[in-house]
Formats: C-alpha cells, structure tokens, sequence
C-alpha cells in the first residue's frame, strides 16, 4: 500500500509539474502578447495622429489654394478689363467726337467740318 502512495504521489508531482510548467508557459506567452499589443497600438495611435495631422495640413493647403485662385482671377480681371480699356476698338462715333473737340472755336466753314459735327451733337436719341 505504501508503494502505491509513493506512485501515486510520484504521479501527482510529474502532473503537478507539467500544469506549472504550461501555466508557466501560458504567463509568460500572455505578458509577450500583452507587451505586443502596447506595441502595436503605440504605432497605430501614432499612425493615425500622423494622418489627423496630414488632412489637417492637406485641408490648410486646398484653402490656401483656393485663396490664391481667387487672387489670381482677380488680378487676371483687372488686367483683362485694364486691356479691354486701353485696346479697345474706336468706334466711328468716337473719332467724330474726338474730331469734333478738336476743332474747338476753330472754324472750318470752307471744309464742311462743322455741319458734321453739328449733326452728330442733334442725333435723335434712340431710347
């Protein structure tokens, strides 16, 4: 009977160190992965503070472009209506006028420069 205890025992002691060893085992596997998953949300959480910042600066720069859109049309307005004054095509009635001003007090009965200005001073209007 004393033998039987004795293996018994020896038994118990041989699974006793098996389960220590895998609970052992199991710990440590546990505090590996747990280290691994701080890990891994670390580089995510900074991954994604890297891109909160990237569309914060992509968002910064489409403003800014749009602002300098707006510049440019503005200033290509003003040159485009500066060059529609400054070239623009004389009309007939425009060199009449201008050559009517010119004559001033002067007469120019002999020419009859003086009945076309008078006639395009009384034009009926057409309103």
């Amino acid at each position: 009977a004393g033998s039987n205890r004795r293996k018994g025992r020896e038994a118990f002691l041989s699974v006793k160190r098996v389960f220590r060893f895998r609970y052992e085992d199991e710990i440590n596997k546990r505090t590996e992965m747990e280290n691994e998953f701080v890990m891994v949300k670390k580089d995510v959480d900074e991954s994604y503070m890297n891109k909160v910042e990237l569309e914060a600066k992509l968002e910064s720069l489409i403003d800014e472009i749009e602002f300098l859109k707006a510049i440019f049309q503005a200033v290509n307005m003003r040159i485009v209506q500066g060059l529609a004054v400054c070239c623009s095509i004389p009309s007939p009635l425009m060199f009449k006028n201008l050559f009517c001003s010119s004559l001033g007090n002067r007469r120019a009965a002999n020419t009859g420069s003086e009945h076309l200005c008078q006639r395009a001073d009384h034009r009926p209007s057409t309103n």
